[in-house]
């Protein structure tokens, strides 16, 4: 048997939900690199409006989002820039990791060089990296502008995930008590619960507390590669 995209995540919802012991509704939202998911569960089951990953786009429980990879033009066609609204270049000049680089939610790695420019994943390249966003380097454009784009990007990031985390939460049936975050990006997934006004009150288990952070950064997979042994078990 194998698994496609979608599924992969409902079982690693299915999982997950069975490892946190929940019995009432809860989510689990996992940032990686690209993506993010948010599965509703009821009983620590998966109960998703979609099931193919178009489906999923729709109900919101897909975002094609993430922690390090996305472009910048694919969260705003602008940014505020000296009282006015200063286009953003429609390329990959820069990423979702270097504003959280620069707002000191990620650890800088010089031997990291999966970058937008392939240069070290510094906050003083992604400084670099960001001006080039806006067309110009930092002769043309001081440190504070562009830590006050880095800021206002990441606001607008975050607003995309929560809307889509609003659209999934308008369909549940059981009240939230439970939310489980994971993924690459699993300190977003932990900011934006802290600030929902409905997840702030529920119970918060990051998965890397339940197995490690390996599993937390590859929570999915892991589901996955754990259910099939569950099932060569049962055969044997």
């Amino acid at each position: 048997m194998s698994f496609t995209g979608s599924s992969s995540e409902l079982a690693c919802s299915g999982e997950l939900g069975r490892a946190d012991g929940s019995g009432t509704g809860g989510l689990l939202i996992d940032i990686g690199s690209t993506t993010t998911d948010i599965i509703p569960l009821e009983q620590g089951f998966p109960v998703p409006a979609g099931l193919t990953d178009v489906e999923r786009l729709l109900s919101g429980e897909l975002v094609y989002t993430g922690g390090r990879r996305t472009p910048l033009a694919m969260l705003s066609n602008f940014v505020p820039l000296r009282d006015q609204q200063c286009p953003l270049a429609a390329e990959s000049f820069a990423t979702t990791l270097d504003l959280y680089l620069l707002l000191n939610m990620r650890p800088e790695d010089a031997a990291d060089l999966d970058t937008a420019n392939g240069q070290p994943a510094t906050r003083e390249v992604a400084e670099i990296r960001l001006a080039r966003s806006v067309c110009c380097d930092l002769t043309e454009i001081s440190t504070e502008e562009v830590q006050q784009m880095a800021e206002w990007l990441a606001e607008r990031h975050q607003h995309q995930i929560h809307r889509a985390i609003d659209q999934v939460l308008a369909r549940t049936t059981e009240p939230i008590a439970a939310v489980l975050i994971s993924g690459s990006a699993v300190f977003l997934a932990e900011k934006i619960v802290k600030s929902h006004p409905v997840l702030s009150q529920t119970r918060l288990t990051n998965v890397a507390g339940i197995f490690d952070a390996s599993v937390a950064d590859a929570a999915c997979a892991f589901a996955v590669a754990r259910l099939a042994a569950e099932r060569v078990q049962m055969k044997e």
